[in-house]
């Protein structure tokens, strides 16, 4: 069984060539499919309170930014055939500012609604 359960939803504007990478996890790096993206999705750790991802939004360029987010694991029942899964509610977030301007949590449920934009990030003009 897997522990990384869940997927949430930042929402990016326009990355050229963003590359996404777990900090706290080995070898996890999320690829980007195409060019000019503006939406990223990344997974939780229901083993863990806190997860840390270095965001490049260009791989053209070496500069990048780390994303923490600060969350709490919820335990939800969907059925007894299936039992159970994690949900979780996003508490806050940090973003180191070299590339990016700010970033803020537009919707702090994460659940298995993957239409849902949980994150918006905000970089420097």
């Amino acid at each position: 069984e897997s522990t990384m359960t869940r997927v949430i939803q930042p929402k990016v504007t326009f990355l050229k060539s963003p590359s996404f990478d777990a900090l706290d996890l080995d070898s996890v790096h999320y690829y980007i499919t195409g060019n000019n993206t503006n939406v990223v999705g990344v997974a939780l750790n229901p083993s863990m309170d806190s997860m840390r991802y270095r965001i490049q939004p260009d791989t053209a360029v070496s500069e990048a930014d780390t994303l923490t987010l600060f969350y709490q694991p919820v335990l939800h029942f969907i059925s007894n055939n299936c039992g159970y899964t994690n949900y979780f509610r996003l508490d806050s977030l940090r973003i180191t500012s070299n590339l990016f301007d700010s970033a803020v949590i537009s919707n702090n449920n994460v659940t298995s609604d993957i239409a849902v934009r949980h994150i918006q990030l905000y970089l420097r003009k």
